[in-house]
């Protein structure tokens, strides 16, 4: 009888396949180098840089150029310092161009302020988005050699000491933490006596740290507040911000005659009082300003929306003017999301990669003759229509789907101290949060597989019916079956990395679309993330191909069969994040922590293409390890290396 379901690629297919993966890979490469580099008008090139490079060229600098560029930071150091440059065509010697510094929040990489540093450098300013410490290709320790800053003095002061920088007009930015390394920055360089200030700053829904701006600081400081009134992160503050202490403390210290009134939106103070908004690309003639901005949008909604980038460059040109020998740009002219379409399809195709992937290595006959194990028939697979079946694999699946709901949104808020810190050193809320889940999620598969299993004997119990056993999918040979599938997700997963790699290093783009997101994180940092971290991933994923595999049925199509499945996986956290906004929108106390929420709109959308993928391999190899093993490690690697964590801490 011909199987109905998903079927394996057969082998042209597979190449096929391969080939339309590569190709939308290689699309989005070079269509995001594109749109970044204004089809070729802006250099853009990768730095990876120690503080005692930055602080040697920055002597060198200022003996070549005339400078005199004081350095603030901790210079005798090979910590390292990530972040991508963009100059354009027009800044030269000749021609200083105003330099910007973008930081995005915790958890994040460098990329994550896309948005901006493509619009500003298509308006002819040079911009440098840093990964800070502990994120990206940055080290851990980097706030300690550089007064907090996150790593941003450090750029702001190389960026200052170059040819093609005017070193008087510089602005920051930040999303969320990254404006504490703002802050920082502003705080050590404008002080009385000092000749390289910050000129502008734009604060992208960071506004806990604002109260410590002081009235020094502010001097010479053009500053614009975007507060997202449905932002997660600041809640409650950024509800109702305007009419807040905060805000009207913040006011008060750019416009002393101010009193306790209400702060307008998109209003210019000044020392002097109000003024009205420059006209587009021309600077404020005045020594100090602050305008607040309030958008309706979420937290992660600043530097992935229109209004926030809006907002960020009407901030820089009020800030800096227009860049010499270049026409000012509206700020309704938005090519960014050109660059999100072509990152979404850099996505879809190293997703595409995975399957045809397997489907060649099998015809590897070490792997072929190694891994596969047999299949049941489609005759052996147990009936749908019997209704003990589909009754025991929906209560099993709502299960499963209760579990979910409630160990996310009550597990999270304990990882950061129910996680050792000695087995996860340093690592940040997220993975830690994920460790726990993971575990508990894996813990509770493999006693959901085991109850389903003692169902199933119940029910039948007076009937000559032969129960499988419920880990046959699981069942190994020998330690060298083992290996050998270990090896074979190893490599699936190592050439599904190779155009991520070449997309990074060649073309300084990656593919993702808004946090969801493939980095080429640290090479040195594998090894650890291999054995403390993936171990935590597999627990889940090999119970999850398990039960996967034992949710076969012979009458029920595969592929309606795993798409139940994959609802059941997301519906839950769909449910968390329909009742958190749902609040949220209605100015109503947050039910759960906001920062879980953001991340799960990572975590949907891969665990459910996880489930297709887990029932393809599955089905392949007839191993569930092997299916286990490729999930598990894939999404273990762009999980942790898109968090935050101090490599410096993992000494062995």
């Amino acid at each position: 009888m011909k199987e109905k379901g998903i079927r394996a690629l057969p082998y042209k297919s597979a190449k096929f396949w391969l080939c339309i993966g590569l190709i939308l890979c290689l699309i989005s490469m070079v269509g995001t180098s594109a749109v970044e580099s204004s089809a070729g008008r802006v250099s853009v090139t990768d730095h990876n840089v120690t503080m005692t490079e930055l602080s040697t060229e920055i002597k060198s600098n200022n003996e070549a150029y005339g400078k005199n560029i004081e350095i603030h930071f901790s210079n005798n150091t090979a910590k390292n310092l990530h972040f991508k440059l963009l100059v354009p065509k027009t800044a030269t010697a000749d021609n200083p161009a105003p330099a910007i510094v973008c930081a995005h929040g915790a958890s994040n990489t460098l990329e994550y302020q896309m948005p901006f540093y493509v619009e500003m450098a298509r308006r002819g300013f040079v911009v440098a988005s840093i990964d800070i410490e502990a994120c990206g290709g940055s080290d851990n320790g980097l706030s300690d050699l550089s007064a907090g800053s996150l790593g941003m003095l450090p750029t702001v002061e190389w960026l200052m000491s170059q040819a093609y920088v005017d070193e008087q007009k510089i602005a920051v930015t930040g999303h969320s933490y990254g404006n504490s390394g703002c802050l920082k920055t502003i705080a050590a360089l404008n002080v009385e006596g000092s000749t390289q200030r910050i000129r502008g700053w734009v604060d992208g829904d960071g506004l806990r740290y604002l109260p410590n701006l002081t009235a020094e600081n502010a001097q010479g400081l053009i500053m614009t507040v975007g507060a997202a009134k449905y932002g997660e992160s600041t809640w409650p503050l950024g509800y109702d911000y305007l009419n807040s202490d905060n805000a009207k403390g913040l006011v008060s210290v750019f416009d002393s005659t101010f009193s306790s009134g209400t702060v307008s939106n998109g209003q210019w103070y000044t020392a002097s009082g109000p003024v009205a908004a420059p006209a587009s690309g021309e600077a404020l003639s005045t020594d100090s300003a602050l305008c607040i901005r309030q958008y309706n949008g979420t937290h992660p909604m600043w530097y992935f929306s229109r209004e926030g980038a809006s907002i960020a460059i009407d901030g820089f040109y009020a800030a800096l003017g227009t860049p010499s020998g270049v026409a000012p740009i509206d700020s309704g002219s938005q090519v960014w999301k050109i660059a999100v379409v072509f990152e979404l399809l850099g996505l879809i195709g190293f997703f595409l990669l995975m399957c045809p992937l397997v489907s060649l290595l099998l015809k590897v006959p070490f792997f072929q003759k190694g891994i596969v194990r047999p299949l049941p028939t489609q005759e052996e697979l147990p009936s749908f229509r019997d209704p003990r079946r589909w009754g025991v694999a929906l209560l099993a699946m709502a299960s499963s789907a209760v579990f979910t709901y409630f160990s996310y949104i009550k597990l999270y808020p304990l990882a950061m101290s129910a996680v050792s810190s000695a087995s996860f050193p340093d690592a940040c809320a997220n993975t830690k949060a994920l460790v726990l889940w993971n575990l508990a999620s894996g813990l509770f598969m493999l006693a959901l597989i085991m109850a389903v299993y003692f169902i199933h004997r119940l029910v039948y119990r007076k009937e000559n019916v032969q129960l499988p056993s419920p880990f046959a999918s699981a069942e190994l040979d020998s330690v060298k079956q083992f290996l050998k599938t270990a090896l074979f997700a190893g490599i699936i997963v190592a050439l599904m990395y190779i155009p991520v790699t070449i997309a990074h290093v060649v073309f300084q783009a990656d593919f993702r679309i808004c946090n969801l997101v493939v980095p080429a994180g640290d090479i040195t940092w594998l090894y650890v993330i291999l054995t403390r971290y993936l171990p935590m991933w597999l627990i889940f994923f090999v119970p999850s191909a398990v039960l996967n595999a034992n949710m076969r049925f012979k009458d029920l199509p595969d592929w309606l069969g795993t798409t139940i499945m994959a609802l059941a996986n997301a519906i839950p956290l769909i449910i968390v994040l329909f009742v958190q906004y749902s609040a949220v929108l209605k100015g109503q106390p947050m039910p759960y922590n906001s920062a879980a929420c953001i991340l799960a709109f990572s975590i949907i959308p891969i665990n459910a293409l996880a489930t297709f993928t887990t029932r393809y391999i599955y089905k392949k190899t007839g191993n569930a390890w092997a299916a286990g093993m490729v999930n598990g490690t894939l999404l273990c690697l762009m999980l942790v290396y898109s968090g935050a964590w101090g490599i410096d801490a993992f000494i062995f």
